[in-house]
């Protein structure tokens, strides 16, 4: 890349509904997510213990970085390098249920990336013209809001992560059922 390019990097975090309620200014040059998000870390402690998160990426260490403990919903992961190749049946499901509730981040970032401003290569001249950008492009997708519908097979009128919520309560109460004493 000629020295008049660089990259950037723009985090944010989604509703589980897809409003976008918390994002960084961008990050020029090479930095990685974790390092970014961690510079939301006020913001994180506003926000109260019962509001979940859904995260664009898998960044595990993400989890760690949430004072209230906010749930985050992120698919399971594999790590090949310590011998985890493939997922377990319960992970495989909670991968899927967790993948029908997230897809409110994909529209979220497909409304950023319509307007094709932050595409391609941008000059230098124009960087002071980036955060505006991408704070715009973040704005103009909450104002899209009402357009996101569940995907199918999710009940109607159930936000799709309550319906995750009570897939996993159902997990919960099978695990418990398993390990009861019949006595």
């Amino acid at each position: 890349m000629p020295a008049s390019y660089a990259g950037a990097l723009g985090e944010s975090l989604c509703t589980p509904h897809g409003l976008n309620s918390i994002a960084a200014d961008l990050f020029t040059g090479r930095t990685s997510e974790v390092s970014a998000l961690r510079e939301l870390l006020a913001e994180f402690a506003k926000v109260p213990a019962n509001r979940a998160f859904t995260y664009d990426k898998g960044a595990k260490a993400l989890r760690c970085l949430l004072p209230n403990g906010n749930h985050l919903y992120m698919p399971c992961f594999l790590a090949p390098a310590k011998g985890k190749t493939s997922f377990t049946g319960e992970e495989a499901c909670t991968n899927k249920a967790i993948a029908r509730c997230r897809y409110v981040i994909e529209i979220t970032y497909s409304r950023v990336k319509d307007w094709k401003i932050l595409a391609g290569e941008i000059p230098r001249e124009n960087f002071h013209l980036l955060n505006s950008a991408w704070w715009w492009a973040l704005g103009h997708s909450n104002m899209c809001l009402g357009m996101l519908v569940p995907p199918p097979g999710v009940p109607g009128g159930v936000s799709p992560l309550q319906h995750y919520s009570e897939w996993l309560d159902d997990q919960d109460r099978a695990k418990a059922a398993a390990t009861s004493d019949p006595d």
